[in-house]
């Protein structure tokens, strides 16, 4: 019974251990010493989310300013440019 028990024990520590040393995509780089080149690995592999990502948050203080000036109420500054430009 105790030579099953430490066998089933030793066969599931070997395939875990198996199963975490196969090979990962980028694995060919060391994260720590070839960082730049780990990290365009990892790039070409996200690829099409990060460009998701750009052009979410590309000209987000455009967008920012546009509403400011549609909803939100005017500032001191603000009022006093216009009250300059009239006169």
């Amino acid at each position: 019974m105790k030579k099953t028990i430490i066998l089933i024990t030793l066969i599931i520590l070997m395939s875990t251990s198996i199963s975490l040393t196969a090979q990962k995509p980028c694995s060919e780089h060391n994260r720590i010493t070839h960082y730049k080149l780990y990290k365009e690995c990892k790039d070409a592999l996200k690829g099409i989310k990060k460009n998701k990502v750009e052009k979410s948050l590309s000209n987000i203080n455009d967008k920012y300013k546009d509403l400011r000036k549609k909803y939100a109420p005017k500032t001191g500054a603000e009022m006093w440019k216009k009250y300059k430009e009239k006169q």
